[in-house]
């Protein structure tokens, strides 16, 4: 008897992944292995993300609004996002009276652009 088509690709398919080597990182089928920044590690960060967008025309952050409407909908854990801003100022001197946590997000959900610290 001869099968259909559809049930003689679903055979073959299925035949084709069992016969696939199981990846050392199994179930990962792909991983990112190379520092895509080789070759750019005297640069900033900054210089160096938009040095490999250029290079390899590919958006190296989300845009703002779309970092900006994530968080306006609850889809960035605010507390981890409250955590690394406390992580990142405790290196950094204080200012008495000032909430620099809270500063610091509300510039991150209000403007429209970042602020360039460099």
């Amino acid at each position: 008897m001869i099968q259909p088509l559809t049930q003689r690709l679903k055979i073959r398919s299925t035949v084709s992944m069992a016969g696939e080597v199981i990846p050392f990182y199994w179930p990962m089928r792909n991983f990112v292995h190379t520092n895509p920044l080789f070759g750019l590690e005297d640069l900033h960060f900054a210089d160096a993300t938009e040095e490999a967008a250029r290079l390899f025309h590919a958006r190296h952050y989300l845009p703002r609004p779309e970092q900006q409407r994530l968080l306006a909908e609850g889809k960035i854990d605010v507390s981890a996002l409250e955590a690394e801003l406390r992580r990142f100022l405790a290196a950094r001197p204080t200012i008495d009276g000032i909430d620099r946590p809270g500063v610091l997000l509300a510039l991150l959900r209000e403007l429209p652009e970042p602020i360039d610290a460099r």
